[in-house]
């Protein structure tokens, strides 16, 4: 046999190792990152989790990644209801990523229940400060025509007249 034959037929089984090896690796159970959300926003972040869970996402050491999706209010976590306190990450329902309703929620459970988390970022979202009022107490505002915020109900405060 010559030794072109031989070098074709040595890059052929490394190829066929290199893609037999990597089909191992993605048959692999999948890395498991359970998310703890709100009540609240559970329905948004199930349509969120199954979407990335369809992708098959594939992290660099060839392991597929899946998320799975635990729904706990944030009361049951500061009353201690939720099993989140005693042992290491792997062996208790304690999620690798929370998302609480309010952003105290995580100093909350820290100081009462001894948890600790790593907060990672902010949160980006802000919730939008919304004004109501009865009809006859926002007509009754001397410069209601400029709409009921605060720079209506400020000067109607100070002066008393609402």
């Amino acid at each position: 046999m010559k030794r072109g034959n031989i070098a074709i037929i040595v890059f052929v089984l490394l190829a066929a190792a290199l893609v037999l090896f990597g089909r191992y690796l993605i048959s692999r159970p999948p890395l498991v990152i359970t998310l703890a959300v709100e009540p609240l926003l559970s329905d948004w972040a199930a349509a969120t989790v199954d979407n990335f869970n369809e992708q098959d996402t594939i992290v660099t050491s060839n392991r597929r990644v899946a998320v799975q999706l635990t729904v706990v209010d944030d009361v049951d976590v500061w009353t201690g209801e939720t099993d989140w306190s005693d042992g290491l990450l792997e062996t208790t329902s304690r999620p690798s990523i929370w998302i609480p309703a309010l952003a105290v929620s995580g100093n909350y459970a820290q100081s009462d229940s001894r948890l600790m988390f790593a907060q990672v970022q902010p949160s980006v979202a802000k919730t939008v400060l919304v004004w109501g009022g009865f009809e006859e107490r926002v007509t009754a505002l001397p410069d209601s025509t400029n709409g009921f915020g605060w720079s209506t109900v400020a000067p109607a405060a100070e002066v008393g007249q609402w």
